[in-house]
């Protein structure tokens, strides 16, 4: 059984990522902040503190950050360039004013 090479995707994201967590460890050393830091400057986002495994995985993982906590980040100074993209929002075609138009169209 062979197995098969990295998609050309695969490859250019964890590239990309890999270089994000570059900026990221060098932004956060010349900067002296700790994830305890980010955790306690996030917490009055939901109103308690962060756990540094919360914080850790979402400046860490390859996914997407929720706005809130991306925004919160970005007013902080910390550079675009190194935090995670924003979650999209998902839309749904069925939830926007199309869906009124069949609503409308089946009570007539």
């Amino acid at each position: 059984m062979t197995s098969r090479p990295p998609s050309q995707l695969a490859v250019s994201t964890a590239t990309r990522d890999a270089g994000r967590m570059a900026r990221l460890r060098a932004f956060l050393k010349d900067h002296d902040i700790r994830y305890p830091d980010i955790a306690e400057q996030l917490k009055p986002i939901e109103g308690k503190p962060l756990s540094l495994q919360r914080v850790h995985g979402m400046l860490c993982r390859n996914a997407y950050m929720e706005k809130a906590f991306r925004d919160r980040l970005l007013d902080l100074g910390f550079p675009e360039d190194v935090l995670p993209p924003e979650k999209p929002v998902a839309r749904f075609p069925g939830l926007t004013a199309g869906r009124d138009e069949r609503h409308d169209a089946a009570t007539a």
